[in-house]
């Protein structure tokens, strides 16, 4: 059965993504420069709790949840954009927070003191960042779709609650959730205008592809690592898992063809429940199988994220065709 192809991005989505970004820095400039950069940790429990809920909408777990729930039971193009997207944005991420080095604030406090607490740097934010990847293509990629307006105001929401929660939850300040929100809508608005204008003009077989892809996020792997090498064990889960989904994607869509979308609901529903279920145990299991290895941790994450990208994207596809009776 052909692919089915997204729906073309809303360039007027694009011209309020980069209103909203611009109104995002001012008002996070405005707050820095009066003093205001810490001022919204909140210490109270409740209010702890309640954004400590929200905040988990933009941990690493949620998107992989999601995302394999979309790849596997609903629309296999979509989430594998948006798995794209979402992996180049954290990329982008991890290589500002080793560059930039900048510490967390002093609210972020100690594992004792912070149930919330976090390691590493701050800025930028990375959960503010993946949300403005995750939601906000989500948003201008299902333009004309029944469920469009919902996935808008939940998008929008989410936009808001989640940098707020790192803000009230003392982890991140002003100007981390700031530079996360800018920098993710930066890496955004390049991703759709490529996706919009330029990748529709690549005509490549499905060899080529695979070779031109393991190649490219290779070398982003390499490059990352000989930039900052103190960082060479963050940067092998995006690029790992990028060689992987680059790997299984093109012999996936020669091979097996697996659709969702041309399932009825109920299969849908299972196929997507199945593939985030196994997409879960494999996560967790590969971490205990590669977690403990000591020697070069660096490239063992990578071959780690590269066998989760590789089984997700081809053979648990395969897996869900037969399942499904496809």
């Amino acid at each position: 059965m052909a692919e089915r192809q997204a729906n073309h991005v809303d360039t007027r989505l694009l011209i309020w993504f980069a209103a909203i970004t611009a109104g995002v820095l001012v008002v996070g400039l405005s707050l820095i420069a009066a003093g205001s950069n810490e001022a919204f940790y909140s210490s109270d429990p409740v209010v702890q709790g309640i954004f400590g809920i929200i905040t988990q909408a933009g941990d690493e777990l949620f998107f992989i949840v999601v995302i394999s729930f979309l790849y596997f039971g609903a629309d296999k193009v979509f989430g594998r954009k948006l798995l794209y997207g979402f992996l180049i944005s954290t990329q982008v991420n991890l290589l500002g927070k080793a560059i930039c080095t900048d510490p967390r604030p002093i609210t972020n406090g100690t594992e004792e003191t912070n149930p919330y607490f976090e390691e590493g740097f701050g800025f930028p934010s990375g959960h503010s960042q993946s949300t403005v990847a995750f939601w906000g293509y989500g948003i201008a990629a299902t333009r004309g779709r029944t469920y469009s307006l919902a996935v808008k105001a939940v998008g929008a929401a989410m936009l808001v609650l989640v940098p707020v929660s790192r803000l009230v939850l003392g982890v991140h300040d002003v100007q981390d959730v700031t530079g996360g929100f800018v920098i993710g809508a930066v890496v955004l608005l390049v991703y759709l205008l490529a996706e919009e204008y330029i990748l529709p003009r690549v005509s490549l077989d499905w060899t080529a592809r695979l070779s031109l892809g393991v190649a490219a996020w290779m070398t982003l792997w390499v490059f990352s690592i000989l930039a900052v090498p103190g960082a060479a064990a963050d940067f092998g889960q995006p690029c790992g898992l990028l060689v992987g989904v680059a790997i299984g994607v093109p012999i996936e869509e020669v091979k097996v063809k697996f659709d969702p979308a041309s399932l009825p609901v109920p299969k849908r529903a299972l196929a997507g429940i199945i593939g985030s279920l196994i997409t879960i145990g494999t996560y967790f299991a590969l971490s205990l199988a590669f977690g403990g290895i000591p020697t070069a941790p660096h490239i063992w994450r990578f071959i780690r994220y590269a066998i989760l990208g590789f089984l997700v994207s081809l053979v648990y596809a395969w897996l869900l065709k037969k399942i499904t009776r496809q």
